[in-house]
C-alpha cells in the first residue's frame, strides 16, 4: 500500500461482542454442581471460537432466569458491544424469558424459530441497530445455530467472505437421512480408506461426546429428506483450523 502512495485505508474492525448465558441452573466452570446446576459450557464454547477467529473484545456474564437481571445484563453490555449472543431463554416456557426481556427494550426482531434441526429455536433482530443472536440453550442445538448462522454473521460484520471451514468431498458409507422441509446439520467422522475419504454419520450414547470428537458436518438441505449410501457429499471440516482470515478479507469499498 505504501508503494501506491497510500497513507490510509478503510477496513473492517472486528466487532465488539457480549455472551449472555442464561439459566437459575447454569454455573461458570471451575467449581463444584450443586444437583440440577450444570456447566455453561455453551458460553465457553463461544469464547473459545471467537478467541480461534481473533476477536478480542468479548464480554461475557451469566444470568439467572430473571427479567431484571436479563435487562440489566444487556444495557450493561450495551454501550461496549457491537453485537449480542445469548444462550437459553429461546423457546416458549415461562422461563424463557429473552423475547419478553428485548421487546421491552424497543428491538426489532427480524426472525424467531427456524426449520433448522437441531437448532430451531434461534431467533434474531436488531436491539439499537446491533444484530442480537438469541440460541437455545440446549448444547447440541446451540452449537449448530451458532456454528451456521451467529458465526457466519459475526464474520461478515468483519469482512469475511467464503467458507469459514474447510470443505472437503467424501463418500457416505451409509445413508443418513433427515426430514424434508428442515435443514439438517449432521456430526460425521472421515476416515480415508481404498484410497480415498470416506464419511458416516457420528452418534455416541452422550451427545456432548459426540460434538466434541466429531469430525465435520454433514448437511442435508431442506428440498432432500436423504442422502444415500454411496453418494459423495461436502463435509464442513470443523475439527480443523479455520481458514485464513486474510485470505477471505472483502474491500470496505465493494459494500
Amino acid at each position: 500500500m505504501a508503494c501506491a502512495g497510500l497513507d490510509r485505508v478503510h477496513v473492517y474492525g472486528l466487532p465488539r461482542v457480549a455472551v449472555i448465558a442464561t439459566g437459575d441452573e447454569v454455573v461458570a466452570p471451575g467449581g463444584a454442581l450443586s444437583p440440577g446446576q450444570l456447566y455453561a459450557s455453551n458460553m465457553q464454547e463461544t469464547m473459545s471460537w471467537l478467541k480461534a477467529f481473533g476477536f478480542q473484545e468479548v464480554l461475557s456474564r451469566i444470568v439467572k432466569d430473571r427479567l431484571g437481571e436479563i435487562k440489566a445484563a444487556i444495557e450493561d453490555f450495551a454501550l461496549g458491544t457491537d453485537v449480542f449472543i445469548t444462550s437459553g431463554g429461546a423457546w416458549r416456557s415461562e422461563r424463557d424469558l429473552m423475547i419478553e426481556v428485548l421487546e421491552g427494550l424497543g428491538w426489532h426482531g427480524v426472525f424467531r424459530h427456524v426449520r433448522l434441526g437441531p437448532g430451531k429455536a434461534v431467533g434474531f433482530g436488531l436491539l439499537e441497530n446491533r444484530p442480537f443472536f438469541i440460541l437455545s440453550g440446549g448444547p447440541p442445538s446451540y452449537e449448530t445455530a451458532f456454528l451456521e448462522l451467529a458465526l457466519p454473521g459475526l464474520l461478515a460484520m468483519a469482512g469475511w467472505q467464503g467458507p469459514i471451514f474447510p470443505v472437503i468431498k467424501a463418500r457416505l458409507e451409509e445413508s443418513v437421512r433427515g426430514e424434508k422441509g428442515w435443514t439438517q446439520v449432521i456430526h460425521a467422522k472421515v476416515t480415508y480408506r481404498d484410497g480415498g475419504l470416506l464419511v458416516k454419520s457420528y452418534k455416541t450414547a452422550s451427545r456432548l461426546s459426540s460434538m466434541a470428537r466429531k469430525d465435520g458436518l454433514i448437511i442435508l438441505p431442506e428440498n432432500q429428506a436423504e442422502f444415500k449410501a454411496g453418494e459423495e457429499v461436502e463435509v464442513q471440516m470443523v475439527s480443523l483450523k479455520p481458514l485464513s482470515m486474510s485470505h477471505t478479507l472483502r474491500p470496505l469499498q465493494n459494500q
